[in-house]
């Protein structure tokens, strides 16, 4: 799927607007500006990672998914709304969500990723050409019968073995 010059106007604007309204968001309880809790945030956002991690390797991607939001939110705390470490937990958690079968719910955090990365890098870098790419892989692959889907996943686990 080619993006048009006006849908991809329109889809930045809304993708603007809903940045925007994410960062009028609260912080999170007990926000502590200094050094000491932005070390404490970072850790622990690394601790929920690494628990999102066994999660996901445990074949448990819902559970995975909840620890990964808790590890989306302390970033936004600690580092902003749009920042890269955001762009990349919210592409992991696009992959947790179409394994899953939730598309809507995967292309929307990846239409999140893509805006921002776009923000950060500008529309010629290759990291938003790759998010593009991302939202249209998953638009393919949402069209894929569950016997070509099995075959991709096949094929996938064998080149992650290769």
């Amino acid at each position: 799927m080619r993006w048009s010059p006006v849908g991809l106007a329109l889809l930045s604007a809304v993708l603007l607007v809903t940045v925007l309204a994410m960062a009028q968001e609260p912080p999170l309880p007990g926000g502590d500006t200094g050094q000491r809790g932005r070390k404490a945030k970072l850790a622990e956002r690394d601790r929920l990672a690494g628990q999102a991690r066994q999660l996901q390797q445990a074949g448990k991607p819902a559970e995975a998914i909840q620890a990964l939001d808790r590890v989306l939110a302390l970033e936004r705390e600690v580092f902003g709304v749009v920042h890269e470490e955001c762009a990349g937990t919210l592409e992991w958690i696009a992959r947790l969500e179409e394994a899953m079968g939730e598309h809507a719910g995967a292309r929307r955090r990846l239409v999140q990723a893509l805006l921002l990365r776009t923000e950060l890098r500008g529309r010629e870098h290759w990291s938003v050409a790759d998010a593009r790419r991302a939202i249209d892989d998953l638009n393919l692959r949402e069209k894929l019968g569950p016997e070509e889907r099995q075959q991709l996943d096949d094929a996938d686990a064998l080149i992650t073995q290769a």
